[in-house]
């Protein structure tokens, strides 16, 4: 059972409605660094109206933070605020990494009808990227 296995490596499992998902604990993170984007959710808090998510990205090939960030669910978009993450800049060593922070809240009544959730990041030739995805539980 992967979820035993997940929680058994340290990962924390919350359900969101009909969501299921794993934050990984972030010693378990750099086992992502050959990747092209590194993107860490730090948290998903649930309050009666809405879902929070807040956490950091960043585009390794191209050393830079993505200048927009977004939730995509079911074609409706919900705007990302970006943040100052001093420490991700002093992390990797990059001041170009400042702003890789966002946070986004998304109306809680928008999880009860989509089938999927898609954190999307546009880099600064307007590229689209898909940075996390969360699917439907079957």
């Amino acid at each position: 059972d992967s979820g035993r296995i997940l929680s058994e490596l340290g990962y924390q499992c919350d359900e969101l409605d009909k969501f299921s998902y794993y934050i990984s604990p972030f010693e378990h993170y750099e086992q992502k660094n050959n990747a092209q984007f590194n993107t860490y959710v730090d948290e998903i808090k649930k309050s009666k109206d809405q879902i929070r998510i807040s956490g950091w990205s960043i585009d390794i090939i191209n050393q830079t933070a993505f200048k927009e960030i977004y939730v995509k669910m079911d074609g409706k978009r919900c705007d990302a605020e970006l943040i100052k993450r001093e420490d991700i800049a002093t992390l990797y060593q990059n001041e170009n990494y400042t702003q890789s922070g966002f946070c986004v809240n998304i109306p809680r009544e928008s999880f009860s009808t989509c089938s999927q959730i898609l954190l999307k990041g546009v880099d600064e030739y307007g590229k689209e990227h898909i940075l996390y995805e969360w699917n439907e539980k079957s």
